[in-house]
């Protein structure tokens, strides 16, 4: 008995009571395409770096690093 009202009651509730988290649409702003390069590069420097090979920057955030 108690399995058919969870039936009927929890498409019901869940349907009143949606569960709270960060599962709403929130408009984003899109980024510039330079940006997007930009990012790109960054990130590919960086994966190099991790594997020991030495590619640009120069300038981390901002900072100069030792050639």
């Amino acid at each position: 008995m108690t399995q058919h009202i969870r039936t009927l009651f929890e498409p019901l509730l869940r349907w009143l009571l949606p569960g709270r988290g960060c599962h709403r649409a929130v408009p984003t702003r899109p980024r510039a395409a330079g940006a997007n390069a930009l990012q790109r590069e960054r990130h590919r420097t960086l994966w190099l770096a991790v594997h020991g090979i030495d590619a640009r920057p120069r300038r981390i955030h901002g900072v100069k690093v030792a050639a």
